[in-house]
């Protein structure tokens, strides 16, 4: 474009659009989700992060991941705002690096 030519909303909002989903399929390289993990009875918020973390990393050693490629592992809602849902809460677990470790550990337990 020019530099006399000024972007219309409507193109504004569309490259705004296309640059969010940019990122957000940027950041999803970056983790994995586990759905149906039950969630702990624990009292404080603290101790059922640290089980949450035990669970996660006993998932992740099962498969054959190293815990110690994990940035975070944190609960978290999907798609629904009802407070009172009988399915556990999902875990979005981060990695440091791309999250290709994931497939590509997987790959080689199919060879």
């Amino acid at each position: 474009m020019g530099k006399n030519k000024k972007l219309t909303e409507n193109q504004i909002d569309i490259l705004n659009e296309v640059g969010s989903k940019r990122k957000e399929r940027r950041n999803r390289e970056y983790y994995m989700v586990l759905f149906g993990v039950p969630e702990s009875n624990a009292a404080t918020d603290e101790e059922r992060t640290k089980e949450d973390e035990a669970t996660t990393f006993e998932i992740l050693e099962e498969i054959g991941i190293d815990k110690g490629n994990v940035y975070q592992v944190k609960r978290f809602r999907t798609n629904s705002k009802k407070t009172t849902a009988s399915k556990p809460l999902s875990i979005r677990v981060t990695f440091i690096d791309n999250g290709d470790i994931v497939l590509d550990t997987l790959k080689k337990q199919r060879s």
